[in-house]
């Protein structure tokens, strides 16, 4: 910092840069390329910000030009995701560009083919829950529909048909991780059947219990 003094001219661009350059600390070639070939792609860092760290950690080494440029392009490669590695070394580009233009081309495939995937596991999970829906529907349905029948019978007759199923009609169907269970009881006079259709009251012994 000393030479400074001597030099009335100067700007302050150069003395912010004399001055980062005497606080920054001196590697050696060997130190900048020991950090340069263990560098490798994180989890969810992009191609192109791998390819600028690389290229950062090469400079930094300081060595020459011509030996920069054949660090950069080996351990770009050395240090892509083995997904992404693997098709490069299908594809053997020719230099550090070609492999750079290579890699962004195979991550955006693979971008696209999750999201894809991603699009149809939606579609069939939405598809799922309206076909358990409908299914539910259908049972209770068909349950308000025995009752309506069935309310139309002598009290003596009804009596006798709900007795004779009482342990037989148990209906069970999962909706939405909830799960709607419908019986018949002999004894009982009303009973509420939950339904998007006929939510009304049967003078009948249907029973819902959620869980």
């Amino acid at each position: 910092m000393s030479t400074l003094r001597d030099q009335v001219n100067i700007t302050f661009q150069e003395l912010k840069t004399a001055i980062a350059t005497h606080f920054t600390p001196c590697i050696t070639i060997a130190q900048g390329i020991s950090k340069l070939t263990s560098a490798i792609q994180g989890p969810s860092e992009s191609v192109q910000d791998f390819a600028v760290r690389v290229e950062g950690l090469a400079k930094s080494t300081n060595a020459p030009a011509d030996f920069t440029t054949q660090l950069i392009f080996s351990q770009f490669i050395s240090g892509l995701r083995q997904d992404i590695k693997t098709q490069i070394h299908i594809q053997n580009p020719r230099d550090f560009t070609e492999a750079l233009q290579t890699a962004i081309r195979v991550e955006k495939a693979f971008k696209d083919i999750t999201q894809n995937v991603n699009s149809l596991e939606a579609s069939a999970a939405t598809r799922a829950h309206e076909s358990d829906k409908n299914a539910f529907i259908t049972v209770i349905e068909a349950l308000n529909n025995m009752v309506d029948s069935l309310a139309k019978q002598k009290p003596a007759e009804r009596s006798s048909i709900v007795s004779s199923a009482a342990n037989k009609a148990i209906a069970y169907k999962t909706v939405s991780g909830a799960t709607a269970k419908t019986c018949l009881r002999d004894n009982s006079t009303k009973c509420r059947v939950i339904s998007p259709t006929h939510p009304h009251l049967f003078n009948m012994g249907i029973h819902q219990t959620p869980t």
